[in-house]
């Protein structure tokens, strides 16, 4: 983009907003939600919130979507259930879950830290880490297919299937596992689905075991997840709004997406 830019006499700021309609109107498409895709690029391509760069963003990520339906492309939405809208009390919570989620996704950013800090001090060549992580990938897919890839199937899984509180610890710590190796170990990809996926398995896990206790019986597991999904994703990647309008285009549900925000 920037040797682009250079060719076309464009200014630095030109260059990151074309770079911002790129990614803004890649996750709108993917995601069939124009506005996540928008803020999307606002959070984490270009940095600020700019007036100036709203109706281009939008145009890019609207165009980008109905683009993608006319062509037929695969589109990946997060079909979500009816949830209940929380009331006041019901609110506290998932303010803690946020709590929760902050520390969980610290965590995982220094469990990935701590594997390539790891890799080097036994001074591993470099094109063997992948190998290594690869075998581990393998050894964790025996034990359940829902960690591999970046975790679409195992999202919709998780909302509309009913599981038991082991069944979503153990798939958390797996998949927790099979995400810290690959990023560690040299893979490409990020953490971006793969986050939604460890924040919905989170907010099962933070239900599951409220209801168990008798400390929040009547929580309700699904929105947790929905919460989690959302906060844990925040922590990672850094993108509140993109993650509260991500709810607020897949449920349509002003209230669940201020909860979740």
């Amino acid at each position: 983009a920037s040797h682009i830019g250079g060719r076309l006499n464009l200014r630095r700021n030109e260059v990151r907003m074309l770079v911002g309609c790129g990614a803004a109107g890649a996750i709108a498409a993917a995601f069939n939600a124009p506005f996540t895709g928008a803020f999307y690029a606002f959070e984490l391509i270009i940095g600020v919130y700019s007036v100036a760069m709203l109706a281009p963003l939008i145009t890019a990520s609207l165009v980008a979507t109905f683009a993608a339906r006319w062509l037929g492309a695969v589109q990946t939405p997060i079909y979500l259930p009816h949830l209940a809208t929380p009331s006041g009390p019901e609110m506290v919570p998932f303010l803690i879950l946020g709590l929760v989620s902050s520390g969980v996704a610290i965590t995982i950013m220094l469990a990935v830290a701590q594997i390539e800090r790891g890799l080097s001090i036994i001074r591993l060549p470099q094109p063997v880490r992948p190998f290594l992580g690869g075998i581990a990938m393998g050894g964790l897919a025996l034990l359940t297919p829902q960690v591999l890839s970046s975790g679409h199937g195992a999202l919709d899984l998780q909302f509309t299937t009913e599981t038991g509180l082991a069944t979503v610890a153990l798939l958390f710590i797996l998949k927790f596992l099979a995400s810290a190796v690959s990023l560690g170990t040299g893979f490409r990809g990020g953490l971006f689905f793969a986050s939604l996926l460890l924040g919905a398995l989170l907010g099962k896990l933070y239900a599951a075991v409220l209801v168990t206790t008798g400390i929040a019986p009547h929580i309700d597991p699904l929105l947790a997840a929905v919460v989690g999904m959302a906060s844990l994703a925040s922590g990672i990647i850094g993108s509140p709004l993109t993650m509260s309008f991500l709810v607020l285009e897949f449920t349509g549900d002003i209230n669940i997406s201020a909860a979740v925000l």
